[in-house]
């Protein structure tokens, strides 16, 4: 099956100043979603009790940030296109955009659910 990442169907999860989110929904069990965050800003950081994630980044650079689940220590990764990072369940994640001028960094998160939409 062709995955798409259009922007016209209702699989727009967020746009804002910070980020664009977007989620393939033709998968049953498991959720393909691209991020495009805009240059100088960071996401907010969550974490999943009971699921690992993978992120893919496809362009520009920044830094990805894992704290253990005892929140004792922080890991810093430098991102650009072709870096891949497995998330631990448990482990807080946080994505940052330094990218030059105005690139936008874009990434895909891979997790083994469906987004629960409010």
């Amino acid at each position: 099956m062709f995955l798409t990442f259009n922007l016209d169907v209702d699989n727009l999860i967020a746009d804002t100043d910070v980020y664009t989110v977007i989620d393939n929904t033709y998968l049953d069990s498991m959720t393909i979603s691209q991020t495009i965050l805009h240059n100088g800003m960071s996401t907010r950081g969550h974490s999943h009790s009971d699921q690992d994630e993978i992120y893919i980044f496809l362009a520009g650079h920044g830094l990805m940030f894992l704290t253990d689940t005892e929140q004792k220590n922080i890991t810093q990764y430098i991102v650009r296109p072709g870096t891949i990072i497995g998330v631990t369940a448990g482990y807080h994640h946080r994505v940052f955009n330094n990218s030059r001028l105005t690139d936008d960094l874009r990434f895909l998160a891979i997790f083994p659910q469906r987004r629960l939409k409010a």
